[in-house]
């Protein structure tokens, strides 16, 4: 037994009925129609940043879109160019720094390339809020910055821009502000193509593929499946039969069958697996040709694509297996690895950092060397703020930016000691908090003979499941003998012969994942 189990009493007629109780599902858990996503016009700036863009179409000035290297800011980049374009501007192009070669954010590379290309008018997608440096380079240039990002800002507040669209801004009215760097972009798409009916300039409504990619981006990089982000995957979810579009039927042609809910939110992990491939230099990215090709050329990109997918999932299962070795028999309240003998690839560090993290239950730093600098990705369970933390230790850092659970920070070398020193501090402080990570909470108790048919639907009509919304846990008295009699696999951990209490997910009609037990 890993964790402290706590059950709530039952309370409704059926364990279906305690689901809903104890993970206290609201309305929008049915629902999928894009009329309830909120008006755009509660994002602070939004208007500002319309008005901008359209400035810049009118003068045929040139646009640049900066985005990441990761699923998100992959599909915040190719949604925002695609729709630019389709309202006809010739004079836009996008830039997508590489990890491995540049560090993260607005870097001295992409402010030469912008000089160099005589572009007046910078976009970033799913970053920027931190990179103050970087977007004063560029204003001193004369060019203007329309910054939209999803990631919690320094307490010094953004920068300074011709517009700041980010739903974590205190002066944001939009009502929910755990949307991926992707659902900003959407948002700020959607409020284009209304600017374009209001002034009767000819433009399309954002398509399925839209949201679809919306969706990948969205569940790629781990926000909340609630509300706004809910609706979005629900929808394309609902209306999967539907997307018929090259790059998306390649990509379905390489998966497999999908004919169940737990099919389609597969596929659109798989999606972000295959986009997450492709780094390159000089601002382009192997999964942006893919996603821009014609026709004939999709199956060309896509294959380079899943070649290099299979080559790093091989160089993932090394990594997983070095991080297995050096966290067994590992005890404490944080975990701390500085890779200096490069034994982790610098864009794995963050997958080391959520294995660790989710197998002890504890925050988990992975540091490595990367360009003169130590780089550093963190994550951490539920009530543990790993960016908290960062900013805990920020006079340690050069600079630090992410999520609650998840974030990274660049340091100087020498300053390695004095940030082990902050950040075990801040461990001390807030260790009540990491000792309730290791709560396992019941959903509801079950006997096997409820496993049926009837119940197995009940629960599909609670996904898409992820991130603030997984599968319920539920307890049971039973023996591996009889889940197997009653014709169930498991995996998780491996059971003993004797009758014990088991805490499991049901994750597919015929697979039991099993939690924990005792």
């Amino acid at each position: 037994m890993h964790f402290h189990w706590e059950t709530s009493e039952p309370s409704g007629d059926t364990p279906f009925d305690n689901i809903l109780r104890t993970k206290e599902y609201q309305s929008y858990v049915h629902l999928s129609d894009l009329k309830l996503l909120p008006p755009e016009t509660g994002f602070k700036d939004i208007g500002k940043a319309v008005k901008r863009i359209f400035e810049a179409i009118r003068a045929n000035e040139k646009i640049v879109i900066f985005g990441h290297d990761d699923p998100d800011g992959i599909t915040s980049t190719y949604i925002l160019y695609n729709y630019l374009k389709s309202l006809g501007i010739p004079e836009i192009t996008y830039y997508i720094p590489n990890r491995m070669k540049e560090n993260h954010g607005i870097q001295n590379s992409f402010v030469r390339f912008v000089r160099k290309g005589g572009f007046k008018l910078i976009i970033t997608v799913d970053n920027g809020i931190t990179s103050f440096e970087g977007i004063r380079g560029l204003r001193d240039m004369g060019c203007d910055v329309i910054l939209t990002d999803h990631h919690i800002l320094k307490p010094e507040g953004a920068p300074h821009c011709e517009a700041v669209i980010n739903p974590k801004q205190k002066e944001c009215k939009y009502p929910f502000d755990m949307l991926a760097g992707v659902g900003v972009t959407l948002m700020l798409i959607r409020q284009i193509f209304r600017y374009c009916k209001s002034n009767k300039i000819i433009a399309s409504e954002p398509g399925l593929d839209f949201y679809f990619w919306t969706a990948v981006g969205s569940i790629s990089d781990k926000v909340p499946l609630i509300s706004v982000n809910r609706i979005i995957v629900k929808h394309v979810i609902d209306n999967f039969e539907k997307l018929n579009y090259p790059h998306i039927n390649a990509l379905k042609s390489t998966f497999g069958q999908i004919d169940t809910v737990n099919n389609k939110l597969e596929f659109l992990i798989f999606a972000g697996k295959i986009i997450m491939n492709g780094r390159d230099v000089n601002g382009n990215h192997l999964a942006m040709d893919f996603l821009l090709s014609a026709d004939d050329e999709v199956e060309q990109y896509l294959q380079e694509l899943i070649e290099q997918k299979e080559d790093n999932e091989k160089a993932a299962l090394e990594v997983i297996d070095f991080v297995e070795s050096i966290i067994k028999d590992y005890e404490g309240e944080g975990f701390i690895y500085f890779d200096d003998e490069n034994r982790i690839p610098y864009p794995m560090l963050g997958m080391a950092a959520s294995h660790t993290s989710s197998k002890l239950k504890i925050p988990a730093l992975f540091l490595s060397r990367q360009n003169d600098v130590i780089v550093c990705e963190g994550r951490c369970g539920s009530g543990f703020s790993i960016l908290e933390a960062f900013s805990y230790c920020s006079d340690s850092l050069i600079q630090f930016g992410g999520h609650v659970k998840a974030a990274g920070f660049t340091m100087e070398p020498q300053k390695i000691n004095e940030f082990i020193f902050q950040f075990n501090s801040f461990l001390q402080i807030t260790q009540d908090s990491i000792v309730e990570n290791k709560v396992l909470k019941i959903d509801t108790k079950i006997t096997i003979e409820e496993l049926t048919d009837e119940f197995w639907h009940k629960l599909q009509t609670l996904q898409p499941f992820g991130m603030g919304n997984p599968e319920p846990i539920m307890q049971m008295t039973t023996t591996r003998k009889e889940i197997a009699k009653r014709g169930f696999k498991t995996t998780g951990s491996d059971l003993p012969e004797n009758e014990l209490e088991i805490a499991f997910r049901w994750i597919k009609k015929d697979i039991l994942e099993i939690v924990d037990y005792n």
